[in-house]
């Protein structure tokens, strides 16, 4: 074994047992959650409710609203807010009303800390401090009835302390869900090391042919609407027309707008420009052995070059959508900051997770022809899996896994995270950790079985 694979091999296990102990601390350090209060409400005219949460220091950084839509109607009102319940403050809207209250509790994952509606009642009348309640009392049916006498009128609610509760259950949570990551981690680097050797010489493979396959990828970049009026102009035109069709229909037919905290037509983009990139490149690269079979066919030729050089050719296209979309979110008022250059990263995310796959897809196609129909239905059926033209808000909390293991949902996200929610990548390590996991994979995976088919593809192309 030569210098650079011990250093390889070295290198692996120091990555490992480094991603293990920051693992182990994020577990420890991440306590704090997200709970919820909950009130079934019914009031004699519409309001938004605040909710001031924390010490008795009601001040506007710990504050969350909930608005009742439909006077005389009962609602469940539901305030989500840090795990920080050493005391409430509840705010009745900023007029004179009557609100009964038919229950009141806190809920976090399946346990729920109901509040005593007479002490809620004894409280609002022992309060000294100018809370603006007219009266509080309990109803014949076990309800809280609250008349407010003038703008603001606020209840405190006196409540147990469930802090302690609420961190043992979230730090129990996240040692499990932490060990099992820590668990996966162990055995990518296990199946790493392992065949390691192929891997190795598969990037040296790429890494020494890197001047060759710049060249085809700018050749086939050319060559690829060569005959054609319009040229590489088709290249653009197809993906605008989709994304103006996605945001009329969304707008103005089924007016799916208002999930959105940015312009639809941004967050759309956002979600659309990486999504192209990855079909091109998956689509070009599963069939790269097949369009230059003349190559394959070659004895000295290096075949494992042509999958990356359709990526490369996809990456060219995609390049300009970026400015693009990068030129429509700062005209529409959000600057250039270091979260914008997270882009560069997501990019290379999405390029990993395309020519991780393609190395399997386009080992199988030359056998399986039928695979490329298959892979038409898991695009078309994909744009909507991942999600990218509805919010994964919509959906309940305990269901929104479901969508986030499709690796391309955590791409799409990154990019309006960068663009417009503002957030880094590392502030959820555990999806970070599982997407790169889940591509390593794919890699070895592929690289083993584009190795055990190469000696045959010349023969069924």
């Amino acid at each position: 074994m030569n210098r650079k694979k011990i250093i390889g091999i070295v290198g692996v296990l120091l990555v490992a047992v480094l991603l293990n102990i920051y693992i182990i601390y994020v577990a420890n350090q991440r306590v704090g959650d997200n709970v919820f209060l909950n009130a079934e409400i019914t009031a004699d005219k519409m309001n938004e409710y605040q909710l001031f949460y924390g010490r008795e220091n009601w001040s506007p950084e710990s504050m969350v609203s909930a608005r009742y839509e439909k006077a005389d109607e009962k609602s469940t009102l539901r305030f989500m807010m840090p795990c920080e319940l050493q005391g409430f403050r509840m705010d009745l809207g900023d007029s004179q009303g009557v609100h009964r209250i038919s229950a009141l509790y806190v809920s976090y994952k399946d346990r729920e800390w109901k509040f005593d509606l007479s002490r809620v009642a004894e409280s609002c009348m022992q309060e000294g401090m100018g809370n603006l309640i007219g009266s509080a009392s309990i109803g014949a049916d076990g309800s809280l009835e609250v008349t407010t006498a003038g703008n603001d009128g606020y209840i405190v609610l006196p409540m147990p302390d469930i802090y302690d509760t609420v961190t043992g259950m979230r730090r129990d949570s996240l040692r499990i869900r932490y060990g099992l990551v820590c668990v996966l981690v162990d055995l990518f680097f296990l199946i790493l090391l392992l065949h390691f050797n192929r891997c190795y010489d598969m990037a040296r493979e790429l890494y020494g042919s890197r001047k060759l396959i710049v060249k085809l990828a700018r050749n086939d970049f050319r060559t690829r609407f060569a005959g054609s009026f319009f040229g590489i102009f088709w290249a653009f035109v197809q993906p605008m027309v989709t994304i103006l069709i996605y945001w009329f229909v969304f707008t103005v037919g089924f007016r799916s707008a208002e999930q959105t905290n940015c312009p639809f037509a941004l967050w759309l983009t956002a979600g659309m420009v990486p999504w192209f990139f990855f079909s091109d490149a998956w689509g070009g690269a599963t069939n790269s052995l097949v369009e230059y079979s003349f190559l394959v066919k070659k004895v000295v030729f290096k075949i494992s070059v042509l999958p990356i050089v359709k990526v490369m050719s996809a990456l060219l296209v995609s390049v300009f959508f970026h400015m693009i979309m990068c030129a429509m979110f700062i005209a529409t008022g959000y600057m250039p900051d270091g979260y914008m250059l997270q882009l560069l990263y997501y990019l290379v995310c999405n390029f990993a997770f395309a020519l991780s796959l393609s190395y399997i897809t386009g080992s199988i196609l030359p056998f399986f022809k039928d695979l490329s129909q298959i892979m038409n239905i898991i695009l078309q059926v994909g744009v909507w899996l991942t999600p990218i033209m509805w919010n994964i808000n919509i959906l309940p909390q305990s269901w929104r896994w479901v969508m986030k293991i499709n690796p391309m949902y955590y791409i799409v996200q990154g990019y309006r995270n960068a663009l417009s929610e503002k957030v880094w990548f590392w502030q959820d390590i555990t999806w970070t950790i599982y997407f790169w996991g889940l591509v390593g994979a794919l890699f070895v995976v592929g690289n083993i079985l584009f190795k055990k088919m190469r000696p045959h593809f010349a023969d069924v192309i």
